[in-house]
């Protein structure tokens, strides 16, 4: 994504937020079948409200509305386990176009194993997402990773 789309690191309240975009609720629902959301209970306050400033909730502003697009995990984080009056860091952009949107929701989807692969099942929980967000949006977020064999190969990288 270009960096000619204006974005602000604010902090909001949760109860701002109006939830997940709708042009992304089907791609979020991906994360349903990864390993890495089961707990939600394991951090301190202190280490989750640190780890929401170093991974903002990505919000897209229209009027006054705040629709999630990004930093998927970072919001049901916050929701699980933060108060929702209190104020999370927050990435604000401002009338993002529908096809930015899905980018940075997809990104954020196989971006963030990528990041944060820390097990074996990160392989199939890339294929997974891959298999989900199709194979030409893969490509365009990850073209390192355009065969089985690259993905295995990533993790035996690490």
């Amino acid at each position: 994504m270009s960096n000619k789309y204006k974005k602000t690191l604010k902090q909001i309240s949760l109860n701002k937020i109006q939830g997940y975009h709708p042009e992304i609720v089907k791609t979020v629902a991906i994360l349903a079948n990864c390993n890495f959301v089961r707990r939600m209970d394991v951090l301190s306050d202190d280490a989750l409200l640190q780890l929401l400033d170093i991974h903002p909730i990505f919000l897209n502003k229209v009027s006054d509305k705040y629709h999630v697009v990004g930093g998927f995990r970072s919001y049901q984080l916050a929701l699980a386990n933060v108060n929702e009056e209190l104020k999370v860091t927050c990435l604000v952009y401002n009338n993002l176009p529908k096809e930015k949107i899905v980018e940075i929701a997809q990104t954020d989807l196989l971006g963030s194993v990528i990041l944060h692969s820390l097990g074996s099942k990160s392989v199939a929980q890339i294929e997974a997402i891959i298999s989900d967000i199709g194979s030409d949006a893969a490509n365009k977020i990850a073209p390192g990773l355009n065969s089985t064999r690259a993905i295995t190969r990533f993790e035996k990288i690490k």
